[in-house]
């Protein structure tokens, strides 16, 4: 590539090294263009047997004027003085410390130099079309530069699934936008997409792609293509019902009462009224406390409602809704329902798909195949791999962050909590799109399970407004600081308007509101 003197900007500085360099800048040039953090230049390496542009990453700037010593500049008197003399900014001093990243290869492949730059090379800012190559090998888009919002950032799905992806930020960071930024394209491209939706974020997606996306709840609403979430009994452990029912980890006499009767049912099909004749029958029909006090919670659990003798919501097919089909989301809305409950949910789901994609691959007829690969997102993912290792769902998802990428089965983890996630699963997501993150506790276990991740760009986490985020890994060519494109529809996470709301005075609270599927599951009349 060959540049003119009018574009170079600076020079190597000192001792350079494959890795790193320092680099003056001229003040001057760059005073109407400032330098910022998260920038890319070129280095011209001056090496007849290699003329590509290197590209690095500014990851600290420092400025400095030797005319303003600081043994001298006591108090503001001295400052002016100075300024009479003559012009200050004749002894600025620029200085960037820069991450060598590498070039392009002929495929747009980042390859990486093996040797330093000599001393005093010269260093250009980043010629846009270069920008659009190394940021435009991907399958979507997913915002603009930071440094440079004419160019456009896309991402590699392959890379997505086979290699997994993790989403994190601060509450109102970002996330939620993020994560439908993310899907609705995956969708758009004829992917499978199925969401563990906690709190209903996503149901709203619904109004934007209609039949495209699959919705079930407990809290069924075919008026609006919300299905139930059904399960057959026996889908479920002793320990998942024993969370189900919330019996007390005290109540031993009823534990056992129902661990007796549940192994009665074992290898078979069994719905609620068996249920209870395996407890009448352990108990001998002595209508016992510990027998009313279970039967008593049987009645009351909102859980029971997704139970059923027979009918589960079907991994795959075309003549009802199901769990995985190509260019489907599927929502999973848990709302409503308890944390242990949720875990145990996840842990069905979760070995249903891993079960399918394993039979797909292997061709296994006896078992239900997942029709195309398919990526699981998890919302609020430290409920359901939390670093203390003590959730149901985690075996299963350790598995799939492992070795779903055989069996076409990619995992997506969200999570404002960073800090609470084990960090083998983090680990194993080796792309990640990091949005603003302020914890330390939660920096250090994306640094330790983030090999990309250097402790420069570590420093931004802190800075980053709402929407901006570093993003790193196999599925973008470069780490990138990258403002992420704002989701065009509308989203069930967004933050209420608490003072508007008030502003309105009692006088609202009497007007009937819109139905709305709140975050307890329930369809309830709210004006807000």
């Amino acid at each position: 590539m060959i540049m003119t003197k009018k574009e170079v900007i600076g020079n190597l500085l000192g001792t350079t090294t494959p890795t790193e360099v320092t680099i003056c800048i001229d003040p001057k040039i760059v005073r109407s263009a400032p330098l910022r953090l998260g920038e890319y230049l070129i280095i011209d390496y001056q090496c007849e047997a290699f003329d590509e542009p290197v590209l690095v990453s500014v990851m600290e700037i420092g400025l400095k004027n030797l005319n303003m010593p600081d043994s001298i500049l006591t108090s503001p008197r001295e400052f002016e003085a100075l300024q009479r003399i003559g012009d200050l900014t004749e002894g600025e001093i620029l200085t960037a410390e820069a991450q060598v990243l590498g070039f392009l290869n002929s495929a747009n492949e980042l390859e990486f130099p093996r040797f330093s730059p000599p001393p005093g090379a010269d260093v250009y800012r980043a010629p846009i079309d270069l920008l659009k190559r190394a940021f435009g090998e991907g399958h979507i888009e997913i915002g603009n530069l930071l440094t440079n919002p004419d160019v456009r950032v896309q991402i590699d799905v392959n890379e997505l699934v086979r290699r997994h992806l993790a989403i994190l930020a601060i509450t109102g960071g970002g996330k939620g936008n993020t994560v439908a930024v993310v899907t609705s394209q995956i969708l758009e491209m004829g992917g499978a997409v199925v969401v563990i939706d906690p709190h209903s974020e996503y149901l709203p997606m619904r109004e934007d792609y209609g039949d495209k996306v699959k919705a079930f709840s407990v809290n069924e609403d075919l008026s609006k293509h919300i299905y139930p979430l059904r399960f057959k009994y026996n889908s479920f452990s002793a320990n998942d019902f024993i969370s189900m029912l919330r019996i007390p980890k005290t109540a031993n006499l009823q534990r056992k009462l129902f661990r007796d009767a549940f192994a009665k049912l074992k290898d078979t099909e069994w719905g609620l009224e068996d249920l209870e004749n395996a407890l009448r029958d352990v108990d001998d029909n002595a209508e016992s406390d510990q027998f009313q006090g279970i039967m008593s919670r049987m009645n009351e659990v909102i859980e029971f409602m997704m139970l059923d003798k027979n009918k589960e919501v079907p991994l795959a097919g075309e003549d009802q809704p199901s769990l995985v089909a190509p260019g489907q989301m599927t929502i999973l809305s848990l709302a409503g329902l308890d944390t242990m409950v949720q875990q145990a949910v996840v842990k069905h789901v979760s070995k249903k798909i891993l079960s399918g994609g394993i039979a797909a691959r292997r061709d296994i007829q006896t078992t239900d195949q997942i029709p195309c690969p398919v990526l699981i997102v998890i919302e609020e993912c430290h409920n359901f791999i939390p670093a203390n290792g003590q959730a149901s769902s985690m075996r299963i998802l350790r598995r799939i962050a492992s070795e779903g990428r055989k069996f076409g089965v990619g995992l997506c983890v969200v999570s404002q909590r960073p800090g609470k996630i084990d960090s083998d699963v983090l680990s194993q997501c080796n792309s990640m799109i990091v949005l603003r993150i302020v914890n330390p506790k939660d920096q250090r276990n994306i640094q330790d399970s983030a090999e990309a991740l250097s402790q420069e760009m570590m420093k931004e986490l802190p800075t980053l407004n709402v929407g901006e985020a570093v993003i790193f890994g196999p599925a973008i060519n470069l780490p990138a600081l990258v403002k992420i494109d704002k989701y065009p529809g509308k989203l069930g996470g967004e933050d209420i308007k608490v003072v508007d709301i008030w502003q309105k005075g009692s006088s609202s609270s009497t007007k009937k509101g819109k139905t709305r599927h709140d975050d307890e599951g329930a369809f309830d009349s709210r004006s807000w």
